[in-house]
């Protein structure tokens, strides 16, 4: 079975909502929905240190030690019959969508990730993946994101 890993970025807005960084797919034939950023867990990885690349390499931002030490282990659920996923969180509020940068995808020419946003816990839980909006509504418990 497959297992992914990756890291739920994570804002507090001014009226006290949170805001989480997602990505779209770019590339044909994969789904649409809107996702946080994680992938395949390479030989000698652990999740922390999959989830960590990945998100460097799906937004071109490079995470300090602290915020690496500073990610909080969420949970991991069954994505569907092939694949696992798991997931971190990180509060990270200085990251700038326009400046994000995405690496190319294996399976095609064009970056994996084609478009970027902030988006609160309404605006994605129609728009992600139905499995993971657990791991949204966790932080938004954790974090009193919601009313």
């Amino acid at each position: 079975m497959r297992h992914s890993s990756g890291i739920i970025v994570y804002r507090k807005r001014k009226d006290g909502r949170l805001e989480y960084l997602v990505g779209k797919p770019g590339c044909v034939g994969t789904n649409e929905y809107w996702s946080y950023f994680k992938g395949g867990i390479e030989n000698g990885e652990d999740l922390r240190m999959a989830a960590v690349r990945e998100f460097r390499e799906e937004t071109g931002v490079v995470l300090t030690k602290d915020e690496i030490l500073s990610m909080v282990f969420i949970g991991t659920v069954r994505q569907n019959k092939k694949k696992l996923t798991s997931a971190f969180s990180l509060e990270k509020s200085d990251i700038d969508i326009a400046y994000c940068q995405s690496n190319i995808a294996d399976n095609c020419s064009w970056p994996e990730i084609a478009e970027y946003a902030w988006k609160t816990y309404d605006e994605l839980t129609d728009v992600t993946h139905p499995t993971h909006v657990s791991f949204y509504r966790e932080i938004e418990n954790t974090h009193g994101g919601t009313d």
